[in-house]
């Protein structure tokens, strides 16, 4: 039989500050992106919120809903980064 062992690269302290370094980068680039997805739907809140124009509020309806449906899935993401990566 054929011993594999040291061929196979072996997790480390720096592996796991790499893993831990880029976690947390993309934990920080989706919140700066709910961020920036909440400011979007204040303002449509605000149009929405305005004197009543049909055409302003419809769309701003609209866009409302698919921002919030945006951040919920960046707050599902979130999520998962925060609880680490999925077994299969």
């Amino acid at each position: 039989m054929l011993a594999l062992t040291g061929c196979l690269p072996q997790p480390g302290p720096r592996r796991g500050r790499e893993s831990e370094a880029q976690m947390s980068e993309r934990l920080e680039t989706l919140k700066k992106a709910r961020e920036r997805m909440a400011d979007d739907r204040d303002s449509f809140a605000k149009t929405l919120a305005a004197p009543f124009d049909r055409d302003k509020a419809e769309r701003a309806r609209l866009k409302f809903i698919e921002t919030q449906v945006v951040i919920d899935a960046i707050d599902r993401a979130i999520a998962g980064e925060q609880t680490g990566p999925a077994t299969a």
